[in-house]
């Protein structure tokens, strides 16, 4: 029962993860690191202080679109989609 409560956990987040990045209501842009993975980022607002989003397993950077959202009026805000 916990593997199948595990891959259907697994299976809902690559199909949250494959949709249409171009859905997504703030500009996604990609940085190359020095082992050539890509990581795909949002940088939003601006202020004196800067929030730094990072997702957890099974989770990806369209969880803090609503937090950006409402929080890009007061600081600069990062979010990370990590690879995996």
């Amino acid at each position: 029962m916990k593997n199948l409560i595990f891959l259907s956990f697994l299976f809902f987040s690559v199909f949250l993860k494959a949709q249409d990045a171009s859905s997504y209501v703030f500009e996604v842009k990609e940085l190359t690191l020095p082992d050539n993975q890509t990581i795909a980022y949002v940088d939003e607002g601006s202020g004196s202080e800067t929030l730094v989003f990072v997702h957890g397993l099974g989770s990806y950077l369209r969880a803090w679109e609503k937090n950006i959202h409402e929080l890009s009026g007061f600081y600069r805000c990062i979010a990370l989609d990590l690879p995996g």
